[in-house]
């Protein structure tokens, strides 16, 4: 595959997923999320790598419940990324961002693999910044 084709499928797999996770929607969220898939949260609740589809499933279920009962529309978390940079690891597409909120300022990586013409994530490594994150953007 190359590069422009990878870029362009990555990008529309980054937006998907992000799209299932802004809307809550639990299915689409599932469908992503690779059987060995590891996870580190960027909340101190869940200290520790998450591992494998059930344990991530366990940290996310009540995020993805509680939320839409507090807002009445979608998207819920209104996610907007920023500097996304997409890179290319052998058939693994690897997605960094910034997401800049006003209590916060957010890293993301995101890790997809190819597999049987779907994308899976396989990584997603999430840390926030509380103290005087004031960056120029």
């Amino acid at each position: 595959m190359n590069k422009e084709t990878f870029d362009s499928e990555i990008s529309e797999v980054t937006t998907a997923f992000l799209t299932a996770f802004d809307n809550l929607d639990w299915a689409q969220f599932n469908d992503f999320i690779a059987d060995e898939a590891t996870v580190f949260m960027p909340w101190p609740t869940f200290p520790n790598q998450l591992n494998g589809k059930s344990e991530i499933q366990n940290a996310f279920r009540s995020l993805f419940e509680e939320i839409p009962k507090t807002q009445e529309e979608r998207p819920y978390l209104n996610l907007r990324p920023l500097d996304l940079t997409i890179q290319q690891i052998g058939s693994a597409g690897l997605v960094t961002f910034h997401l800049s909120e006003p209590d916060h300022f957010g890293r993301r990586t995101l890790i997809f693999e190819k597999r049987n013409d779907s994308w899976k994530l396989v990584h997603l490594h999430a840390s926030n910044f509380y103290e005087q994150h004031k960056r120029k953007i």
